[in-house]
């Protein structure tokens, strides 16, 4: 009895050892290459907001005036900028409030490094819950190797990089998967107690955590026909009433202002949800149900994990239907949202990525288990293994060949470099793509600005968005940037038509067709009668088939297919007016 406990503990301390490294090895492959494009602040989409809007919290209004996406995620960062502010105060950096906002006009990195790292910590832990869920379900091994998935699941590992609300929705979506496990094995009230705390913290990270209501009502059923207790009386019993409760408290908890500043949580609430509906833009790509099968998950997974994850789904079924309907209920009605949505991007499909590195693992074990039976351990764990590394295989390539793309200088940053030290101010500039060159050297009245306009009573976040759109889009004060109306075929500035052309123009080049358009034919003609090429920068030396880009994020990476990628950014074309 005691060799049999021995062995036990020591199986388990071998278990959580190899867990640990799995961990190291996830939080580098999610945090090498996490300063990318800095200090440009566009270089990743949406990251922006998430800085500005918690930034702007430090004035004293925490009502974020924001809800676009909930608020449970931007109050973490906030409070990351409060323990930042205060080892600042405490090192001397820092002598009051002044210095922290100079430091944000001035170079806003370190926020959005802070802002980048709390995602990928997030993301890093949720291999730990991966592990946790699938150890429980199907056993040690299974649990491993779902570990060893998610830590190089290309989709996840390369949006840990990303101060978005993305990745930390994953985490506490599994989280909440985690004690909805424990529920279904323990059916104490406890387990759904804890499941409807973290399914309102996934709601208040983004909106569709509140999709884990799904999977909570099959287990609270199961364990209702388990207990004998199939007249309908008996199903809405304390345990499940405690979890929509928690749900709700936990989600107003990270939410607050979705009840304090109800108008405008259902403003931005329904812009939200018409732009899911509805689509991005005017780029149609078709409708998710193809889209993420055949793009998303393909690629984001590598076609040999995608493949043992569906695969995965079926044994798993046969196996124990309950165990699949528990762990596969959620990403089904979630895939059904998305899958008829035209919105497409590829980060939508993340919540999918850790259900199916535990299927792709269930299915691996039970091949091994299947085909070696009665053979040594030691042959069984060395094939299962061998196929797990031939599975991760393509997922963990794209990961690294992403991580040494993203090390590299973003092009804008070296042509921005280039134009300041080259073009004198007072002169008008056209950009052509977006995100463009961020030129503009902050300045002590922004800063001064800022605080007064905070003191006359305005709303924190929309003076900082305001000046931050001045300083990203209007560029340095000499420069005057200037907009172009194709329709028109007419220069722009100050929402106004001008006579003249600008200085200078700036084109951008790149496979992201609504973001980096090709010049118009006016545009063209322009600039080969009245212009003259004086500077070239290039990141992506010609397009070959294996690429594929998100067209939907303005994220100047390709998805896919990293020959020929020197460095982040568009190629950039520089031309000067032949009579300047």
């Amino acid at each position: 009895m005691t060799k049999g406990i021995t062995t036990a503990e020591g199986k388990s301390k071998k278990a959580n050892l190899l867990v640990c490294a799995i961990v190291l090895i996830g939080a580098v492959v999610r945090f090498y290459g996490i300063n990318f494009g800095l200090p440009h602040t566009e270089s990743r989409p949406d990251e922006s907001t998430i800085v500005t809007v918690a930034f702007g919290l430090g004035s004293g209004d925490l009502n974020p005036h924001f809800f676009h996406y909930p608020t449970l995620y931007i109050y973490m960062v906030f409070i990351c900028y409060v323990l930042y502010f205060c080892c600042g105060l405490l090192s001397g950096k820092y002598t009051g409030t002044f210095d922290l906002a100079s430091e944000f006009f001035t170079d806003p990195t370190n926020f959005f490094l802070i802002d980048r790292c709390l995602a990928a910590l997030l993301g890093t832990v949720t291999i730990v819950v991966v592990y946790k869920i699938a150890q429980k379900l199907c056993g040690r091994k299974t649990g491993l190797i779902a570990a060893l998935f998610l830590c190089f699941a290309y989709l996840h590992a390369r949006d840990s990089h990303f101060g978005v609300t993305d990745v930390p929705l994953v985490f506490f979506t599994m989280c909440s998967v985690l004690y909805m496990v424990c529920a279904y094995q323990h059916r104490t009230a406890r387990y759904y107690i804890l499941a409807g705390l973290c399914a309102g913290l996934a709601t208040s990270t983004k909106y569709s955590g509140i999709f884990l209501t799904g999977p909570m009502v099959l287990v609270h059923l199961c364990n209702v026909i388990d207990e004998k207790q199939v007249q309908w009386k008996h199903i809405p019993d304390k345990r499940i009433v405690l979890f929509f409760v928690c749900l709700i408290v936990f989600f107003l908890v990270g939410t607050p202002f979705a009840l304090l500043d109800f108008a405008t949580f259902r403003e931005h609430f329904l812009k939200e949800a018409a732009h899911v509906r509805e689509g991005h833009w005017t780029i149609v790509l078709g409708r998710g149900f193809w889209y993420h099968i055949r793009y998303t998950l393909y690629y984001g997974l590598g076609a040999s994990l995608f493949i043992a994850s569906l695969a995965g789904i079926v044994v798993l079924t046969k196996r124990d239907w309950r165990k699949a309907l528990l762990l596969c209920s959620y990403p089904l009605l979630y895939y059904i949202v998305i899958g008829m949505s035209p919105t497409v991007f590829v980060r939508y499909a993340i919540p999918l990525i850790p259900f199916l590195c535990i299927t792709a693992a269930v299915g691996s074990v039970r091949l091994c288990e299947t085909f070696l039976h009665n053979r040594k351990p030691l042959l069984v764990n060395t094939f299962i293994a061998s196929l797990s590394a031939l599975i991760i295989a393509p997922s963990a390539y794209n990961a690294w060949r992403f991580n040494r793309v993203l090390v590299h200088e973003d092009n804008r940053v070296i042509a921005a470099d280039w134009v300041e030290r080259n073009i004198n101010e007072s002169v008008s500039i056209y950009q052509s793509f977006w995100p463009g060159l961020q030129l503009l050297p902050p300045q002590e009245e922004l800063i001064q600005e800022y605080q007064d306009k905070i003191a006359q009573g305005g709303k924190p976040d929309e003076i900082l968005k305001k000046q931050i759109q001045n300083m990203q889009v209007n560029n340095r004060p000499g420069y005057l940037v200037v907009k172009y109306d194709e329709r028109k075929q007419t220069f722009i500035y100050n929402d106004m038509a001008i006579d003249t052309v600008p200085d200078y123009i700036i084109i951008g080049e790149y496979p992201l067709h609504w973001h980096s358009p090709k010049p118009s034919k006016e545009l063209a003609t322009l600039l080969t009668d009245s212009y003259r090429l004086v500077k070239s920068f290039i990141a992506l030396d010609g397009q070959n088939s294996e690429q594929w880009f998100d067209q939907l994020d303005a994220f100047y990476v390709p998805f896919v297919g990293f020959n020929n990628i020197q460095r982040p950014g568009p190629n950039i074309y520089i031309y000067q007016k032949t009579d300047t």
